[in-house]
């Protein structure tokens, strides 16, 4: 029953969302960088959830839990094949990370929340996901809720740029635009080559009216960018 209230409430405000005029955080480069991210595109607007609760998830139940479909998936994608394989193996948060990271690029958002979820209960706090679970929740268009997490990834990780960044556009979101422009400026302060989050500051700067400041941010930006090299990953 909590899934189903879940659900419609997560599709309620995804059309809400949608029918509303564009904001300035749909320019915002959303996600990190660090060593540790292991990047992915960006979840569905909304999860799907099925009806009936499912067990929780240990290593021993993963392939019982998962439905015929879900089990056929896994048979041809190569990538959550593997990503399961090494759960399996050692259930790591890294490894807990890589498979929810495998159903969200296939859009199977609620199954991928479930893993992040599972990695908590397995392996305790987790900067990374923490992070992860903000994102999801502020991509459904509830950034109320994913608050909470950005703010636990900052606690367990505070030297950690991407986590500054994705707390400060969910804050922007909720509308503390004076505290997402300092998370955003801190995360620049801890990663100069966060190409992410000058450009979010050269966003925010604009807005503010602050020509100078947003003319530096682009310029940095887009600098910091081209150190980082053509092969590494794109925040968004």
């Amino acid at each position: 029953m909590r899934l189903v209230c879940l659900a419609a409430l997560l599709v309620a405000a995804a059309g809400c969302a949608s029918a509303g005029p564009p904001q300035l955080s749909d320019r915002f480069v959303r996600q990190g960088v660090p060593a540790v991210d292991l990047g992915g595109p960006r979840p569905a607007a909304a999860p799907r959830r099925s009806a009936a609760p499912r067990a929780p998830l240990t290593i021993s139940n993963v392939p019982s839990r998962l439905s015929s479909s879900l089990s056929s998936l896994e048979a041809v994608e190569p990538a959550l094949r593997d990503a399961l394989f090494r759960l399996r193996l050692a259930p790591t948060v890294a490894h807990h990370v890589a498979v929810a990271e495998a159903y969200q690029a296939l859009g199977i958002t609620d199954t991928a929340y479930d893993y992040l979820q599972q990695s908590l209960a397995v392996n305790g706090p987790s900067a990374l996901v923490y992070d992860r679970l903000a994102r999801m929740w502020r991509d459904w268009g509830l950034p109320g809720i994913g608050l909470t997490y950005a703010h636990k990834a900052v606690f367990e990780s505070p030297d950690w740029a991407a986590a500054h960044n994705t707390l400060g556009t969910l804050l922007h979101a909720n509308g503390q635009r004076s505290s997402a422009r300092g998370e955003f400026e801190r995360a620049v302060a801890i990663d100069p080559l966060a190409a992410y989050a000058w450009q979010n500051l050269c966003v925010v700067y604009q807005a503010e009216g602050r020509t100078r400041e947003a003319i530096h941010a682009c310029h940095t930006a887009r600098a910091a960018g081209r150190r980082r090299g053509a092969g590494a990953r794109e925040p968004r």
